[in-house]
């Protein structure tokens, strides 16, 4: 799927941890990557409309899956 931008999570580890947020930010976002990285893993879905696909210029459009475990802790 591709690779994991730091920037974001070192923006929110700033805000949210005073000390050590540099180490934190590191190892969230290194989990992330793991996930990311993971064929396995697929947090999107492919939308429905009156259970056809609701298709985008080419292809089913997929979303994000809001039940998908990882993207809720994320």
């Amino acid at each position: 799927m591709g690779e994991a931008a730091t920037e974001p999570f070192e923006d929110a580890c700033l805000h949210s941890f005073s000390e050590d947020y540099e180490e934190k930010s590191t190892r969230i976002c290194s989990l992330l990557q793991h996930d990311v990285t993971n064929p396995m893993w697929h947090p999107f879905k492919k939308e429905f409309v009156d259970g056809k696909f609701k298709l985008s210029v080419d292809a089913p459009k997929e979303v994000e899956d809001e039940d998908d475990r990882k993207l809720k802790e994320l």
